[in-house]
């Protein structure tokens, strides 16, 4: 069961509005005896026919019977119950304040959001690029900080996609829709339930053909890889937009054409990785270079500048697991005789440093240290696009606390 029915007994008792659908399913299931049922209906109010229900509730086997009903007659109840009893208060996810219906329609409230994501996303069109490059990136940190919310909680979203993001009066992105999240039992890793999500915005592992599925925080974080780059790309998804896409997700075929940030692109590709065991925990994704700001980067120079390995360089090729790990994230990218293409502004350049990464990185230390004005001034992080991404798989190769 997703929440205690003992805990929320008194939420129950004042909330749910559909008590005589429930009754009659709870009877037909020899769940609650007659005479049970005969007082349920008898009584004058649906505070009055809750109680009698909730006192008849006295086993595993009737409360998860009633569970069951009450997902169905009354969802977005559900939902909110789901979130009380887990303590989810952030204000990166929506609060569902109440629900009620009539005859007609389904009525629920939740904390004001004047957006969801796709039509947020045609205000931002109208932004000059750099604020929309900015707006975006706000909005995927926003969204991965509600799912880090989730996960710490031991909870699995299921059906991450656009329209499961709304954005606040405070331009502020929430998630939203935990009607088939799923709760990790304490100890487990996974859940094991039918297949949940929406087409297309499903995680490899999920695709079965059985019908059943098997989701884990990682499954969060491959659509979560999905909705980054469908934000970051004006609406595409990796892995197509057409009859395809499945098949796609199920093979690990995908493109990232559409997106130029290196970072950006460097970051979708280790969230959807195909296999589960290969993508980041949602921590290590707020914590890649594509969301480092001057200060993060200061710190990151500083510490991994003065790693004892680094500082070392004139030796370091004796060290036959950091040489190797440095010319892996070395070869071909444009920092690989960065000394031949660094701008002549730059001075100071030691004629023992290293022709590399590792090389690079101990300069850039130095001149942050020693020479910040001329550091910021040149923008010396930007001349070399792709340093950060090697340097962040250097230190996590390497173990290197930053």
């Amino acid at each position: 069961m997703s929440f205690a029915v003992k805990s929320s007994s008194a939420d129950l008792i004042q909330r749910v509005t559909s008590v005589m659908p429930i009754a009659d399913g709870l009877i037909a299931v020899k769940i609650i005896h007659p005479e049970t049922y005969s007082k349920i209906r008898a009584a004058a109010t649906n505070m009055e026919k809750m109680r009698e229900l909730l006192m008849a509730l006295n086993s595993d086997k009737a409360k998860s019977a009633f569970y069951n009903l009450l997902e169905t007659n009354d969802p977005f109840l559900v939902e909110d119950l789901e979130q009380e009893d887990l303590k989810l208060e952030s204000q990166y996810i929506v609060r569902y304040v109440t629900f009620t219906e009539d005859k007609d329609f389904y009525y629920l409230a939740s904390r004001l959001c004047e957006y969801d994501l796709e039509d947020y996303m045609d205000e931002l069109r109208l932004l000059e690029q750099k604020d929309k490059d900015d707006a975006l990136r706000k909005i995927v940190k926003e969204m991965l900080l509600g799912l880090q919310v989730l996960h710490r909680a031991g909870v699995i979203h299921c059906d991450i996609k656009p329209r499961n993001v709304l954005i606040d009066t405070e331009k502020r992105a929430r998630l939203a829709d935990f009607g088939i999240s799923r709760k990790l039992e304490e100890g487990k890793t996974t859940v094991y339930t039918v297949r949940a999500g929406t087409r297309g915005w499903e995680a490899t592992e999920t695709l079965n053909p059985d019908g059943k599925g098997r989701y884990k925080r990682s499954s969060d974080i491959q659509v979560a890889g999905m909705l980054t780059y469908y934000i970051l790309s004006d609406g595409k998804h990796p892995f197509g937009d057409d009859i395809c896409c499945e098949v796609n997700i199920f093979k690990g075929e995908y493109s990232l054409d559409d997106v130029r940030d290196k970072k950006a692109t460097d970051l979708v590709e280790w969230m959807i990785n195909k296999d589960p065991e290969k993508r980041p925990t949602v921590d290590k994704v707020l914590d890649h270079p594509y969301f480092w700001d001057d200060k993060r980067i200061k710190e990151v120079l500083h510490n991994l500048g003065n790693q004892e390995e680094v500082q070392d360089y004139k030796n370091y090729e004796s060290n036959k697991e950091l040489y190797d790990t440095v010319q892996k994230y070395t070869e071909g990218k444009s920092f690989s005789d960065w000394m031949s293409n660094a701008p002549k502004t730059w001075t100071k350049i030691g004629k023992g440093l290293p022709n590399d990464l590792l090389g690079l990185l101990r300069y850039l230390r130095n001149a942050l240290g020693h020479q910040e004005k001329l550091f910021y001034a040149e923008k010396m992080i930007d001349e070399f696009p792709d340093f950060l991404i090697s340097l962040h798989r250097l230190a996590t190769d390497m173990g290197w606390e930053y």
